[in-house]
């Protein structure tokens, strides 16, 4: 489910430099939807809306491939831990944009355990590894 969470103010949120540096390291790549997140607290822009997300699971299912924009993500690591992008699958990541689509296309996989199609199990990623693998947020 979504959280409730106060609309973040890019103005007065606190960041790691790199956050607001586009020099940061991006890598872009499939990625499975279980493996995608909600952000933490100081990175979610807004609530999700559950009547935005009931529409895009109807569009989803009708055509697959109506909500194929890359999701930007950040990469969680444990302290100390440097991202390896040879073993993408063993990292989760905390979407910072289409929010939405993440919610709804767990919450298709949640009800149709049966689509298997990597239409629906993988997604085209953006994915901030920091500039030596460290979660600015960590």
């Amino acid at each position: 489910m979504c959280k409730s969470t106060p609309p973040l103010n890019i103005y007065t949120t606190c960041y790691s430099p790199d956050i607001l540096n586009l020099s940061f390291i991006c890598y872009v790549f499939m990625l499975p939807v279980k493996s995608l997140r909600e952000p933490p607290p100081q990175f979610l822009v807004r609530d999700c809306n559950e009547k935005v997300v009931s529409v895009l699971k109807e569009e989803i299912m009708l055509n697959p491939f109506s909500d194929v924009q890359p999701i930007l993500c950040m990469v969680s690591l444990k302290d100390g831990e440097i991202f390896d992008k040879t073993k993408k699958e063993g990292f989760l990541y905390h979407t910072l944009g289409e929010n939405h689509s993440r919610q709804a296309l767990q919450e298709i996989l949640k009800e149709n355990p049966h689509l298997q199609s990597q239409v629906y199990t993988n997604r085209l990623c953006a994915a901030h590894g920091g500039k030596t693998g460290k979660t600015p947020w960590v």
